[in-house]
């Protein structure tokens, strides 16, 4: 194969570009990850000894504790904690008593009977140690019926001690929503 020189200045070039691509995109690749993994150790734990749980969040999130009760279809909420920052996601607990309801479907129902353009559906259950809990997400409905659902806002509960626990997350990757919930653990009181 004979190449002219001028051949070969843009077979140069043109493999100067790619290389030159494929190095920045490795890049912003390893600083993506090294930030993930960065982000995942800087988590920390609180514990609410109160209700006897504990759950872990990003440290960079500041967190809010309001114990105004306030009745609602479901119950009573007695705790709202929530951990909170622009952009990054947010967390919370909202704990509940004196519940309405007999099981998920039961609490489902009540929950979509709270805001006429609102609907939460059934994602999944999982086991919190051996209690099971039931994932689910928010769908609104517009005007003409058309449907949004909001996959990054999740919500997750669990019933313990006649007392529901009620675990949201507000997350654009999936993996931190999954991450929140197996931190959450009952603890002895």
């Amino acid at each position: 194969m004979n190449l002219s020189p001028r051949k070969l200045l843009y077979f140069l070039v043109i493999a100067g570009v790619l290389f030159t691509v494929y190095f920045f995109v490795s890049t912003q690749d390893m600083q993506e990850n090294s930030m993930i993994n960065n982000e995942t150790i800087a988590w920390t734990s609180y514990k609410d000894t109160e209700f006897g749980f504990l759950i872990s969040y990003p440290s960079t999130l500041q967190k809010t504790i309001s114990t105004k009760e306030e009745k609602v279809k479901f119950g009573k909420l007695i705790k709202d904690i929530s951990f909170h920052t622009q952009g990054l996601g947010n967390i919370g607990v909202k704990i509940y008593s004196d519940l309405t309801f007999n099981d998920f479907e039961d609490f489902l129902k009540l929950k979509n009977s709270e805001k006429e353009h609102v609907r939460y559906e059934k994602e999944k259950e999982f086991l919190i140690g051996v209690i099971p809990a039931m994932v689910f997400h928010a769908v609104t409905v517009g005007p003409e019926g058309q449907e949004e659902h909001f996959l990054n806002t999740k919500y997750a509960i669990v019933v313990k001690d006649k007392r529901m626990f009620e675990i949201w997350t507000r997350f654009e990757d999936e993996k931190k929503h999954e991450q929140v919930w197996q931190s959450f653990k009952f603890i002895e009181k």
